[in-house]
């Protein structure tokens, strides 16, 4: 492949550097594009099922909210992630006994720090998931809903977009070096 590369010699651009070549690039995009569609996946399959489950349930009060054991997500590593202080699925669900958990000890400076970027006047609490209850507003439901629609997000449909961004990858190796080399023979007949 490296070959493929150097073989190229531009007079009027030069693009060619041993630290970062059009494969790196290249493979680069495709795997920020992987990460981004296998990201978007979690968030939608997974994390919202917890989402869909407080929706489809009807738990919008505080009265009614629940543990994540009691939701049926207890051993489930990625909600208890998302439900962190700052999570995404935090965003979206409210704890109902914010009242039990005292605030989190602050680190040396780190509470300040994360202040100053989040904008967040509310200290963090201590948050043990296995008493933490949970809950989704009315006025936040049909947000949520929209949020985490299952609708169109399959495995299936994952492996197709991983698949076709190697393979554009591939394709992208051997047609932009034939592209700069057009451009650079148009630049040079422009020239002379």
């Amino acid at each position: 492949m490296h070959a493929l590369l150097m073989s190229y010699l531009y007079e009027n651009f030069e693009l060619y550097n041993p630290t970062l070549t059009l494969e790196l690039i290249v493979w680069s995009v495709c795997a920020g594009i992987v990460i981004g569609a296998v990201t978007a996946y979690l968030q939608r399959a997974v994390i919202g099922a917890f989402a869909r489950r407080l929706i489809a349930d009807g738990i919008d009060t505080p009265e009614k909210a629940v543990t994540v054991e009691e939701a049926g997500f207890g051993k489930n590593f990625l909600v208890k992630l998302a439900l962190r202080e700052g999570g995404s699925l935090r965003r979206t669900v409210t704890l109902a006994n914010a009242e039990d958990f005292p605030p989190k000890a602050a680190s040396k400076g780190g509470e300040r720090l994360r202040r100053l970027f989040s904008m967040d006047e509310e200290p963090r609490l201590a948050l043990d998931l296995t008493r933490a209850r949970f809950y989704i507003p009315e006025e936040d439901r049909i947000r949520a809903e929209l949020k985490y629609e299952i609708k169109g997000t399959t495995l299936g449909g994952l492996a197709v977009s991983i698949v076709l961004v190697i393979a554009i990858g591939f394709a992208a190796l051997y047609i932009l070096p034939e592209l700069f080399q057009f451009l650079d023979n148009f630049l040079t007949s422009i020239r002379s």
